[in-house]
């Protein structure tokens, strides 16, 4: 990203009106940065540049994050697992390089990474208790997996998080076969698998669930509340 590429991504969210993945301060200080990095001699640019693209790698687990994370025991993946999730990644049509990564605290389980220009997904994906590659079951979850890599490579093409989010929502309503698939492989991993709720309600056209000042007899006794709903995060067996 150059100084100008990234006030442009950081002014996405706001012209969408919709709704925001990008921390107001955060915004406010990639536009002013930008804007005096444009009024700067080509030095002073250049360092203000620098600094924008320190911030922006560091940050991207937060803002070029597929928005899912994982939330069972980690433990380092058999070769036989890690086998069996890279037929599904080497299956995948969407043209953007990968790598397996340790994302663990990270609070995703892809991310795009802007240095490398790889889409850096979670080992631990393989520990999912994943159907076998070609069977009947498997493209449920190839389907997420092309998930993914559709919104990793919008990343690349310097989509931001809102934009993604609406991009694949549009996809989606001219394919709801797929949406359903999609949806199936979030219920069936709806133990080990949570799904930021801005993409959960977006794609399948879920009522925000209120959670502010909210009265604990209001809510469904059988929603999950738990520690990632204060992060915004969805338990899918909150939506379903």
């Amino acid at each position: 990203f150059h100084s100008r590429g990234l006030k442009t991504w950081a002014e996405q969210d706001a012209r969408i009106g919709e709704f925001l993945t990008l921390d107001d301060e955060d915004r406010q200080m990639i536009i002013r940065a930008a804007n005096e990095a444009m009024d700067s001699s080509l030095d002073r640019m250049l360092e203000i540049g620098a600094e924008l693209n320190r911030w922006f790698l560091n940050s991207r687990f937060n803002y070029m994050s597929y928005p899912a994370t994982l939330d069972l025991e980690r433990r380092e993946p058999t070769a036989a697992e890690l086998t069996e999730l890279k037929k599904y990644i080497d299956n995948s049509q969407a043209n953007i390089d990968h790598e397996l990564v340790d994302l663990h605290g990270k609070g995703t389980i892809a991310a795009f990474n802007p240095d490398s220009k790889k889409l850096e997904i979670d080992k631990a994906l393989a520990l999912l208790d994943i159907p076998e590659f070609n069977s009947v079951e498997s493209k449920e979850f190839q389907i997420f997996i092309d998930d993914i890599f559709t919104i990793g490579k919008k990343y690349k093409d310097n989509m931001s998080k809102a934009f993604a989010i609406n991009s694949r929502q549009e996809e989606f309503d001219r394919n709801t076969l797929e949406r359903d698939e999609l949806q199936k492989t979030f219920k069936a991993f709806s133990e080990d698998l949570i799904i930021e709720e801005i993409y959960y309600n977006k794609l399948f056209q879920v009522e925000p669930i209120e959670t502010e000042n909210s009265d604990s007899s209001s809510i469904d006794s059988g929603l999950k509340l738990d520690k990632f709903k204060q992060q915004g995060y969805l338990s899918i067996e909150m939506a379903i």
